[in-house]
């Protein structure tokens, strides 16, 4: 007989073998692709997050957050309603928001854009993602696609566990959030 605990090992391993796929595709994507695609990735991880803490009524949330009219249809307006809930702490706000402006900065220019601009460089040097260490003498590239894979992890993290830590909580399990996610990373 399965246990709660093999339940959620067997969903984790699928789970990770679906970031996996996406993490191939990312890397695929030119620099403009890269944005869009890693954008809608954690817009999606973060969508189904707030669905885990909120949606005791699939149909009341699809119409807030999913249908085209949707008042919270809006990556900024899920990343807000996220941190208020307390579903995240105040670094993924701000690694979220950046991400975001990027992409809008991506889909609307009509020039050529790379992670080699001097905008770009300057918005992904300060993307406040946990594990900055690791970012030192990295391209640019290499720094957003650590922060997007990060997100990633850490959003599906919170929605295997299926809680909504207050923002105390997202400090006081920091440890332990960089324990579990040094140890996904090895396995990437």
């Amino acid at each position: 007989m399965k246990t709660d605990q093999d339940v959620v090992r067997a969903l984790a391993a699928v789970r990770m073998k679906q970031h996996l796929r996406y993490v191939t595709e990312l890397n695929n994507q030119t620099d403009r692709g890269a944005v869009l695609v890693g954008s809608a990735y954690l817009e999606t991880k973060l969508e189904e997050l707030l669905g885990s803490g909120l949606a005791s009524n699939q149909t009341i949330f699809s119409a807030l957050v999913r249908e085209r009219t949707a008042p919270l249809r809006g990556f900024w307006a899920k990343i807000e309603l996220s941190y208020l809930l307390g579903l995240v702490g105040k670094d993924v706000r701000d690694s979220l928001n950046t991400i975001r402006n990027l992409r809008n900065d991506f889909a609307h220019s009509y020039e050529s854009m790379t992670f080699e601009s001097r905008e770009v460089r300057s918005k992904i040097k300060g993307l406040p993602c946990r594990g900055r260490a690791q970012c030192e003498g990295k391209t640019p590239r290499w720094v957003f696609m650590h922060c997007i894979r990060r997100l990633g992890l850490e959003l599906g993290m919170r929605k295997l566990e299926a809680r909504r830590p207050t923002a105390h909580q997202d400090e006081l399990d920091e440890v332990k959030l960089e324990e579990r996610l040094k140890i996904l990373e090895a396995q990437l």
